[in-house]
């Protein structure tokens, strides 16, 4: 009986675990704090740059590529934020 209401209770744990942690990243960004703000940030960029390269829209000179010219205008990528 034990071992059932255990299981039961480690079950219920991960569900409310995942629970939250699901609603956390629902919430919007507004309601985020500056840590959970950069790394979603982090992540929506990265993200960003492994499509535009899928699409052959951004092809960055090192490898792996960097974030540089992607998020801003500059010499190396003709004044044009998003291309290299």
């Amino acid at each position: 009986m034990n071992k059932i209401i255990a299981i039961i209770l480690l079950f219920l744990t991960g569900v409310l675990v995942g629970y939250f942690i699901s609603d956390i990243q629902s919430l919007g960004f507004e309601k985020l704090n500056p840590e959970n703000m950069y790394q979603r940030i982090i992540k929506e960029r990265d993200y960003a740059i492994s499509q535009a390269v899928k699409r052959g829209e951004f092809r960055c000179c090192i490898n792996p590529p960097c974030t540089m010219c992607y998020m801003e205008a500059n010499q190396w990528n003709n004044g044009k934020a998003g291309t290299c």
